[in-house]
């Protein structure tokens, strides 16, 4: 059997044993808790630098937006001018291919000679044709539409 003296100091150890137990414990607990709080700072730092990323590409969305509201205008009053000073002349006149009558010995006959007939006047299809301007205004709406729709799908982030 064991002496008192030797229980004693084993008591003594365990109970010094069940102590630094005890503080590892607690410092691991507060080394989780400032793990945990390092996370949430992180996080945290994360959402502003996403709020800051966002906030910058709604800026830029939006001096784009401005520059396309002011250049577009000019530009297109631009290209009016530039339509309005060219003279305007119909577009050169391309001859179709004739067929040419030839006799069964290989001579030519009258009808290849003769001049062609007038074109008619009435048009082919009932609607004329736009003017060379009207093509380009349309083509210069059609990319204004197209950005205003690019800019109204991009989500507003809000005033910085």
């Amino acid at each position: 059997m064991a002496s008192t003296q030797d229980l004693e100091l084993q008591l003594q150890q365990l109970q010094e044993q069940l102590q630094r137990i005890s503080q590892q414990q607690e410092q691991l607990q507060e080394q989780q808790q400032l793990t945990l709080q390092q996370l949430q700072q992180l996080t945290s730092q994360q959402q502003e630098q996403l709020q800051e990323q966002q906030q910058l590409i709604f800026r830029q969305q939006e001096q784009l937006f401005l520059r396309l509201q002011w250049q577009l205008p000019q530009q297109h009053q631009e290209l009016r001018q530039q339509l309005l000073q060219q003279p305007t002349s119909p577009p050169p006149r391309t001859a179709s291919p004739r067929r040419s009558s030839r006799t069964r010995k290989g001579r030519a006959t009258r009808k290849s000679i003769q001049t062609p007939r007038p074109r008619s006047s009435r048009p082919r299809s009932s609607r004329p044709p736009p003017p060379p301007g009207a093509q380009v205004e349309q083509s210069i709406k059609n990319e204004v539409r197209t950005a205003r729709s690019m800019l109204s799908q991009v989500p507003y982030a809000g005033p910085a």
